[in-house]
């Protein structure tokens, strides 16, 4: 769990960089799509976790000027980001079995106890 150590992310960090693995995406848009997922993300909360990536390089963004429109960012994975996701939920899966692994050896045990207490 080395990397989780070493940078902390939150649920919604995490959330923005699986939506960003997918495809670039604008500030707006990444509000948007999480309000249809039914994820209660304040939208202050998505633009500081932008801003908190993008410090970090894990994210970039280019400006994007459309004709009689204000100049919009648009937000990408950088290839450490890209990284950093892969070993993330890498780390979260060998997490997420052994806590498995250790709650069915505890409801064996349980069991175990039960079948014990029967006879």
């Amino acid at each position: 769990m080395v990397i989780m150590k070493q940078l902390p992310l939150h649920a919604a960090q995490l959330y923005i960089l699986q939506l960003l693995q997918e495809q670039p995406r604008y500030g707006y848009e990444i509000l948007k799509t999480s309000q249809e997922a039914n994820r209660s993300i304040a939208r202050s909360s998505i633009y500081h976790s932008l801003h908190y990536l993008q410090r970090r390089s894990i994210i970039a963004s280019r400006s994007i000027t459309a004709k009689q429109a204000p100049a919009r960012l648009l937000y990408y994975l950088t290839p450490e980001g890209k990284h950093l996701l892969a070993t993330y939920l890498a780390e979260h899966k060998l997490l997420l079995e052994k806590t498995i692994r250790d709650s069915a050896r505890a409801y064996a045990r349980i069991l175990r106890m039960l079948e014990s207490i029967k006879t």
